[in-house]
């Protein structure tokens, strides 16, 4: 990862508002439980050291033991103890850098004072600690990582100038420690706030090339469907015993394309079916596919209903305004045939790379004859269709009687036009 980090000044320019909030509080929000886990090892660690003095010399650094006991370890516990504060995430960042250099600094001024023969050692574990910590470990932003560790040096270099306690030539290795320790430690620094951005960056690519995947799946199968894959890959089908299936074609289409333009047609086609689509959506039916110039939809699946005739007949009218409306618009002299019917269904998934949900069953054969047996700017439903609308909506659309006509591979069948108000929607206009 360090290798593709060729021009990192820029990763160090914050992102757009937005995204420059969201990537703090993350990063600060990651960095809350780490830090408690250094807190936690300190005082751990510090206890540890205080054991083996006993241990090892029979009793504990008397002026020592004070200043971890009443000074250092309560520093340690107010440093966890404040990650579960209101807003810890929103100054993570400042809070802990004057935490760390608190505790360090203030503890090696004490040794300094009370006890520095202790402090002498002190300062050069001190040295390597604040590099790993100041600069890595607590994951503070470079800036905030550079100014604590830049004060805590100012901390213990004055403080040993002042009071002496060193002479000049351990004074100058320990100013050297530090130099050294500012170089390494600030060019680790630099390298992984990059690193974090990058991070943020990618996973926010990742998160909307994800989002982008998601929304084509939901254009191809319905969120129901489109779960169950995803959850339990496999065949999916379903039995409905009761829906409705509309076809609509697009009369005098052919002629249309042949003198248009290839970009024109596209952009024909796609204005009225995206009418349609928005029609779908606002009456709750399912669009299934479309087929060159021809549109199927239906309505009781995925989710079942018992006003899927009302939903299509409705649905049926609409588009026939939407088409006049197109015309009066755009100058064409488009209509629509269309055909419904009404009675069960199987539904499922098929492909495996292009996935495609259709249906399947003699309702979805006879509605499509009733579309091509029928007439221009006509809806034509089969009679099981006409008796659930006599059942759901009586006084909502007049169906006219057609009589007996003959359907292919079918014979006779009573079939009806159906009328009503034709109200085209405004969300499809």
């Amino acid at each position: 990862m360090f290798s593709r980090l060729k021009t990192t000044w820029k990763f160090i320019e914050p992102f757009p508002p937005e995204l420059e909030a969201r990537f703090r509080e993350r990063h600060n929000r990651r960095s809350l439980g780490l830090l408690r886990a250094i807190a936690v090892i300190g005082i751990c660690g510090y206890l540890l050291l205080l054991i083996t003095d006993l241990i090892a010399f029979g009793e504990m650094d008397a002026i020592r033991s004070r200043i971890i006991f009443f000074f250092t370890i309560p520093m340690l516990a107010f440093t966890f103890v404040q990650t579960y504060f209101p807003r810890a995430e929103k100054r993570y960042q400042w809070s802990t850098a004057i935490l760390t250099v608190m505790n360090f600094g203030i503890t090696d001024v004490l040794l300094v004072l009370y006890a520095p023969g202790v402090a002498a050692v002190f300062q050069r574990q001190a040295t390597v600690l604040f590099t790993i910590v100041f600069y890595t470990c607590l994951r503070l932003r470079y800036v905030y990582a550079a100014g604590a560790a830049l004060a805590y040096t100012a901390i213990v270099v004055t403080v040993s100038a002042a009071t002496g306690f060193i002479g000049t030539h351990a004074l100058v290795t320990l100013v050297n420690f530090f130099i050294i320790s500012h170089i390494v430690g600030g060019i680790v620094s630099f390298r992984l706030e990059a690193v974090f951005r990058i991070d943020f960056q990618r996973g926010i690519e990742l998160a909307a090339a994800h989002a982008k995947s998601e929304e084509l799946l939901l254009n191809i199968l319905p969120r129901q469907v489109a779960d169950r894959l995803r959850a339990t890959p496999g065949t999916i089908a379903d039995h409905y015993e009761n829906v409705t299936v509309m076809f609509a074609d697009l009369v005098n289409f052919t002629p249309l394309a042949l003198s248009t333009g290839p970009q024109q047609i596209v952009e024909l086609l796609n204005g009225i079916f995206s009418r349609f689509d928005a029609l779908a959506e606002h009456f709750g039916v399912e669009k299934i596919k479309t087929i060159g110039d021809a549109y199927m939809a239906c309505a009781g699946l995925p989710d079942r209903t018992t006003d899927h005739a009302l939903r299509i007949a409705r649905m049926a009218l609409a588009m026939q305004d939407v088409v006049l409306t197109f015309n009066a618009s755009n100058g064409t002299t488009l209509d629509l045939r269309i055909g419904v019917n009404t009675g069960p269904v199987v539904a499922g998934v098929i492909g495996q790379r292009k996935f495609i949900y259709d249906l399947w069953g003699d309702t979805v054969n006879l509605a499509s004859r009733m579309e091509s047996h029928g007439e221009a700017g006509l809806v034509q439903v089969a009679e099981a269709t006409a008796l659930a609308l006599e059942d759901l909506a009586p006084h909502d659309f007049v169906l006219e009687d057609r009589g007996i006509i003959e359907i292919k591979g079918r014979g006779g069948l009573r079939t009806f036009w159906l009328h009503g108000p034709r109200v085209a929607d405004r969300i499809a206009s």
